[in-house]
């Protein structure tokens, strides 16, 4: 059984990641492009669109703010039938993976990721977002009143029949006098609340975390309340730190108020005094993420 604790985590923070895992090796090299020269004295709300096979990707922004912090976002706009990727994927596909070099004046990079929906083609269950989606991104200015130059290389996999890798270098200027951007706000605002909201353990909606049987890794079993009645209105994902692998729950219950979901910790990449496993719970239209200790002899080779 796993011990609640005060871990928090605001989104997703990426800035500037270096080192990537083995499932971003892939990537490596294709993320070493030019960066996008903008001009002296450029005023760019959002960048240009960059195709790719199935779709296209580009940042977009609210506008301008006195407080030196910016919402902007990442947006997908995939052909009918394509789809990207959550954070893990699921059982196969490539998570958006972002990097912030040569980006100036840049303080705080965060990336929000909406509940994602699941996929099954007979083969493998992936965790999706189909068509179009805006990851809500949080920028903070180093200097406030000082405009952020935002250099952002995305690389993640877009699916239909296929699955082909995407990759693009996009920059945008955000500054205090930007004008009002009502479309991208609305696209943001849209799918930032669909961003799980990040409690505390003992603040959660999960109610027990249990081990079931003595393998290792271990299988658990993780209960939480729940207000929906209807199974089809309740999920749970999971993931972990850098480089985990970690697989999709499967659902076993609804009895009394109260989902039960079965979680390997199997790829569950292990820290020095064990792990940490992220749920997020889907509660019809309510989302929330929390982050769970996991002790080392519950890990594969613990």
């Amino acid at each position: 059984m796993m011990n609640r604790s005060n871990r928090r985590q605001t989104c997703f923070t990426l800035s500037a990641r270096k080192g990537a895992s083995a499932r971003h090796a892939l990537f490596g090299a294709s993320l070493a492009l030019p960066l996008a020269v903008l001009p002296a004295g450029a005023r760019a709300e959002t960048s240009e669109w960059v195709n790719v096979h199935g779709g296209a990707v580009r940042l977009i922004s609210e506008g301008g703010t006195q407080t030196g912090l910016y919402s902007a976002g990442l947006e997908f706009s995939m052909e009918p039938g394509w789809h990207t990727y959550w954070r893990n994927p699921g059982e196969a596909g490539i998570p958006p993976i972002l990097t912030t070099d040569g980006s100036k004046n840049l303080a705080v990079f965060k990336v929000g990721f909406p509940v994602p929906e699941r996929h099954d083609d007979g083969f493998s269950t992936t965790l999706i977002y189909k068509e179009q989606i805006v990851l809500p991104l949080d920028v903070a200015a180093g200097v406030t009143n000082e405009p952020v130059e935002l250099h952002v290389q995305v690389a993640f996999g877009i699916c239909n029949d296929i699955c082909v890798p995407g990759e693009a270098t996009l920059s945008m200027v955000l500054e205090p006098d930007n004008p009002a951007d009502r479309t991208s706000s609305l696209l943001i605002e849209r799918d930032k609340k669909a961003v799980p909201q990040v409690v505390a353990p003992e603040q959660s909606s999960i109610v027990s975390v249990e081990r079931l049987g003595t393998e290792t890794p271990a299988l658990l079993e993780v209960s939480a309340k729940v207000t929906s009645s209807n199974p089809a209105d309740l999920d749970l994902f999971a993931d972990g730190p850098e480089g985990s692998y970690v697989g999709v729950p499967v659902f076993e219950k609804l009895e009394n108020g109260e989902a039960t979901w079965k979680v390997s910790l199997r790829g569950l990449k292990p820290k020095e005094d064990g792990s940490e496993l992220m749920l997020v719970l889907k509660d019809g239209a309510k989302a929330e993420e929390s982050w769970h200790p996991v002790a080392r002899d519950l890990l594969e080779g613990g």
